[in-house]
Parts: C-alpha cells; structure tokens; sequence
C-alpha cells in the first residue's frame, strides 16, 4: 500500500510540471475573479512590459516574475524573439486581464501584474516556460514563484526559447550560467 501512495504522489506531483503550468494561486482562479482587472492592450513594450488600458487609462504594466532580454542597445540575445512572443500572447487590440500581488507598482511607477489574455492563458508562466524569459523573485510579489521557478526549469532542461538559442550556457539575461 505504502509503494501506491508512493506512486500517486509521484504522479501528482508530475502533472504540476507542465511545459505551461497551470496555476492555482489566488490569480488563477477563474475568469472574473475578485481583485482582477479588464484592460485592452495598446502595445508591447519589450518582452515583459505591455502599454494596457484600464478604465481609459493607459498604463505601463510590468509583468511580476519575470525577466525577459533588454531590447535598447545593444539588444540581448533573444530580445526581439521575446518582444515578438509576448505580442503574440497579447497582440495589441486584444482584452487581458490583470491580477496585483502584494506590491502593486514598482520604482518606475510601471503596475506590477500577472497577466491573463482572452484564451485565458497564464502569460507570465508562459514566456518563462518557453524560455522567452527567466524566473525572477522579488519580494514581496511571490504568489506564483513556485510555478515560475517549475517553468524555468523546464525550460531550461528542454533547451527551449533563450535557453537553447544563446551562446552560453544560460541566457545572457538570467545572471547565471
């Protein structure tokens, strides 16, 4: 008996190891959640900053947890990739739907958000699963670090995104090698 309870906490702990994780914090509860706010995007900034409308308001939005290449010059490697891959999650025109942690804005007064688009895909988690961007943890906006950092390695092992592209070991980004 021991050896299948074994066996199911093996596979329950598989199924959280997705190439997308799914998550299930309190921002990945259901479209309309409490806390959730509807915007229209306006444009990709780089590959983790989006100009989105909220209440007709334009703002800056800094995806939380994530960490993609810098576009200025000179560009990172993988920087344009990353731009266009968050363009495609949340193309400009398209509804998203964002979710504060515990620190609403960072230093640049940029809102700090984990994004969802109109299929309901985890936006965050994805540019990291596809390595289009790194895990970061900044405290205190830690709800989804367990599923990024999950995503990350995923990534990394399967070579995927920056991970494989870049000629070090490590995206020149991700302060690792």
């Amino acid at each position: 008996m021991r050896g299948a309870k074994a066996t199911l906490a093996m596979a329950g702990l598989l199924a959280g190891c997705s190439a997308v994780p799914e998550g299930t914090g309190p921002e990945t509860s259901g479209p309309g959640r409490t806390g959730d706010e509807q915007g229209v995007v306006e444009r990709v900034v780089d590959g983790d900053t989006l100009r989105v409308r909220v209440s007709g308001t334009s703002r800056r939005v800094r995806l939380i947890g994530v960490d993609a290449p810098e576009t200025h010059a000179p560009a990172e490697c993988w920087a344009d990739e990353s731009a266009r891959r968050l363009a495609t999650l949340t193309p400009a025109g398209s509804p998203v739907r964002l979710r504060a942690d515990r620190e609403p804005h960072d230093d640049y007064d940029r809102d700090l958000r984990y994004v969802r688009n109109d299929q309901d895909v985890a936006v965050n988690e994805t540019l990291v699963a596809d390595g289009s961007a790194v895990a970061i943890k900044v405290e205190p906006n830690t709800a989804r670090w367990d599923t990024l950092q999950a995503a990350e390695r995923s990534a990394r092992t399967a070579r995927r995104g920056g991970w494989g592209a870049c000629p070090r070991t490590a995206p020149p980004w991700s302060g690792s090698d």
